[in-house]
């Protein structure tokens, strides 16, 4: 039985080929509910710089459709994170070629090159030993589904620290190319630990593993890596199933809690 995959009011859903009427929301549609009122400052702050940056331009589209140049404008910020989620999903597909084979690719693409140091770096220096990659959570206890990144296989000391001779460690990894480390990761790994089961590109189900404890693989702009450990604990997951809550309301119950009209009077004359 495969998933697939569909947009319900903008929002990725995952829904079984067998049962199409039955959507879950994807991890992702549902963490991005989190508040973050810097993205406000920032959009704004994208439709300024285009605006300042080719002011002729913008003031000739103006003239000729104003509605027009304001969707322009006001667009900015999707169109950078579009293009970014584009960026970023490369670099994912580099990724999982260099963790399945040990070797980093040689790419030429210049959106993903700057990426590959840093990858390499990581590979050489914590050896990880690719488990599972890109296959899809399912939770019909709490109503969603999500795309993991990869499972990591580590040999790691006492402190946590790279070593051939230390310890096998099971990592529920993320990897991130944006400029910063999010701590919503933390809520996306979380959900994705606490599903039901696993469920494969043909369809076969399995039992999630028990994780030793998450991670993030941060290759920021400026190439440099980062691999850390995320808690994605319990007291996690129950945020995650808040945000959950708040975006069935959002989404769905606030859709119909407003009932047929009784009365309406008449506007004053």
């Amino acid at each position: 039985m495969s998933i697939e995959t569909k947009s319900v009011g903008g929002q990725r859903h995952y829904y079984r080929t067998a049962d199409p009427t039955t959507t879950y929301p994807s991890v992702t549609s549902v963490v991005d509910g989190v508040a973050k009122p810097f993205l406000q400052r920032w959009a704004a702050g994208m439709a300024a710089d285009l605006a300042l940056d080719a002011p002729d331009y913008i003031a000739r589209l103006a003239a000729e459709d104003r509605k027009e140049a304001r969707r322009y404008l006001t667009g900015a910020a999707d169109r950078y994170k579009r293009m970014r989620g584009t960026i970023g999903t490369r670099v994912h597909d580099v990724a999982e070629i260099a963790l399945r084979s040990g070797t980093v690719p040689d790419v030429v693409h210049p959106d993903v090159r700057m990426y590959l140091p840093g990858l390499r770096a990581f590979i050489d220096a914590v050896q990880p030993q690719l488990v599972r990659a890109e296959e899809t959570v399912w939770s019909d206890t709490y109503g969603y589904a999500g795309r993991f990144d990869a499972w990591l296989r580590v040999r790691l000391n006492d402190d946590w620290k790279p070593d051939p001779d230390g310890t096998p460690r099971l990592l529920l990894t993320d990897l991130k190319t944006s400029k910063s480390q999010q701590n919503s990761v933390a809520l996306q790994l979380s959900a994705y630990a606490h599903a039901d089961k696993v469920i494969s590109a043909d369809g076969t189900e399995s039992e999630l593993p028990a994780f030793d404890d998450g991670a993030i693989l941060h290759i920021g702009h400026d190439g440099v890596p980062t691999f850390r450990r995320v808690d994605m604990g319990d007291e996690v997951f129950q945020h995650f199933l808040s945000l959950l809550d708040n975006y069935r309301w959002g989404r769905i119950t606030s859709r119909r809690v407003l009932g047929d009209v009784i009365w309406q009077g008449e506007a004053p004359a």
